[in-house]
């Protein structure tokens, strides 16, 4: 009768142990994620990095517009940079010319006055 009540322990603490065995493989069981659920994930993570493409792609473009407003602008800013240089030079030499002519004018004026003999 001892060895039966042995071997009915030694079978019941095989059984607790086989138990605590499938729980524990349960438990890990649980953790894992299953396949449909890994497979939606994949699908929304594919979504979203088609959107971030998408974005991206957007994103270069408008980039590449703003390139290409930059350089115009870029280039109209020199074209008036040189107007305005070229507008400057021509006021500048206006004002010698005027200088020059009233110089002129006078000269002219005083010469007039010595060949009348006004002075004299």
């Amino acid at each position: 009768m001892n060895k039966k009540k042995a071997k009915i322990k030694i079978y019941s603490y095989d059984l607790f142990r086989l138990e605590e065995d499938k729980s524990s493989l349960e438990k890990e069981k649980a953790r894992i994620p299953n396949q449909n659920d890994i497979d939606e994930k994949v699908k929304h993570l594919r979504k979203e990095c088609d959107e971030l493409r998408r974005q991206i792609g957007q994103k270069k473009s408008e980039i590449n517009d703003q390139s290409i407003s930059l350089t115009d602008k870029r280039k109209k800013f020199s074209i008036t940079t040189k107007q305005y240089e070229e507008l400057t030079h021509t006021v500048d030499r206006l004002e010698v010319e005027k200088f020059f002519s009233f110089f002129f004018l006078f000269i002219l004026f005083i010469s007039c006055i010595l060949s009348l003999n006004i002075f004299k």
